[in-house]
């Protein structure tokens, strides 16, 4: 199934026109600052539930996207069983919060036997979540936009130089990135204690598609889409802000 939406607003189709924003910034490698931001005049981007929804739209996006990127590598696999045991703890100490011990990269290099001293040095500093900042090249920009008369996912990569993907740490920043943005949720949303179990949902059915193979760049946007209307038992129409649906291809 492909959803597509075609704004009915009165206000005219460039006030009606969905985009949301993330941006992750790692001011060094342990630790990130995550912003998000949603341009829409409809209430679906207001606080409350659809806040929520929108919110975990955009993850649900990001966390498919990078599942991709990462293909079959071993730390997309350290990464989907991460995302089905984390739990938030501690407490806002100094401008930054605590939402790992160590690197999802620890868990990926033990899955292959790697020896234990040797990973902890190379991946064993706590990962921390940080207040908003400006400090720091190396970020992750993701754009979800009506385009096409449907929906598209952008992920641009900055400061990283060369390579994207290609480089040889790019998976571990790929991977606690998408940890830092659930954390991220589970925090701005702690006060409303049915959205965990959801967000938790969301990120398990994400490593599902992950681990069936069923992620391409051709369908992600479908995905998460069905991914979200299953968390919050709604039907995928009412995550559209006064629009309808029909069949076709989304945008890329």
């Amino acid at each position: 199934m492909c959803i597509l939406a075609r704004a009915q607003d009165s206000r005219g189709p460039k006030e009606a026109r969905m985009k949301s924003n993330v941006e992750i910034r790692f001011p060094e490698p342990s630790s990130a600052s995550v912003s998000i931001e949603h341009a829409h005049k409809a209430k679906f981007f207001q606080l409350g539930d659809h806040r929520q929804r929108a919110d975990s739209l955009l993850f649900a996006c990001y966390l498919l996207r990078q599942f991709h990127n990462l293909g079959r590598h071993p730390t997309a696999q350290a990464l989907s069983d991460q995302l089905r045991t984390w739990m938030p703890s501690g407490q806002w100490e100094h401008g930054k919060r605590r939402v790992l011990s160590n690197s999802v990269l620890m868990r990926a290099a033990l899955n292959i036997n790697l020896d234990y001293e040797r990973a902890r040095r190379k991946y064993g500093t706590p990962i921390n979540l940080v207040e908003s900042t400006h400090d720091g090249s190396r970020r992750f920009v993701g754009r979800l936009v009506e385009k096409g008369g449907g929906y598209a996912f952008f992920l641009d990569l900055k400061g990283f130089g060369l390579g994207r993907f290609l480089g040889a740490d790019m998976p571990q920043y790929a991977t606690d990135s998408s940890i830092l943005f659930m954390a991220k949720l589970a925090y701005d949303h702690e006060a409303d204690e049915m959205y965990f179990p959801k967000l938790q949902s969301i990120a398990n059915d994400c490593g599902l598609a992950w681990r069936s193979g069923r992620i391409t760049m051709r369908n992600q946007e479908n995905l998460a889409f069905g991914i979200i209307s299953h968390s919050f038992q709604v039907n995928i129409t009412e995550l559209l802000p006064r629009s309808t649906s029909s069949r076709g291809r989304s945008g890329r």
